[in-house]
């Protein structure tokens, strides 16, 4: 069996036809997606430290730092694991693997 060392090509070897190369390309990853992750991570971050710092304060109320927690969460949860998935679509060299991933991220 021979291979192809290129990771933009497949060979398909048929005992009924000779050797064929099928050219499949790997998708580009969408830049805007990581910038969103990015930002979603960087202001959950950001309100989850004013959150504690608002809270660490005793001379405010602290029902404004559980909110601001409870925001950074929401907003670091999905963040980061958009982030995650868009690393392993961008590392992965199989391009079923990256078009599976990029098909379960809402764009």
């Amino acid at each position: 069996m021979q291979e192809d060392r290129r990771f933009d090509s497949e060979i398909i070897i048929d005992e009924e036809q000779p050797l064929q190369v099928q050219d499949e390309t790997l998708p580009s990853i969408p830049y805007k997606l990581y910038t969103t992750a990015l930002l979603l991570t960087f202001l959950g971050l950001l309100l989850i430290v004013f959150g504690i710092l608002i809270q660490s304060d005793s001379s405010q109320n602290k029902d404004g730092g559980k909110i601001l927690w409870l925001i950074g969460v929401m907003l670091l949860i999905p963040g980061v694991f958009y982030g995650v998935r868009l690393v392993i679509a961008y590392r992965s060299k199989d391009v079923h693997l990256r078009n599976e991933i990029l098909a379960n991220i809402p764009i």
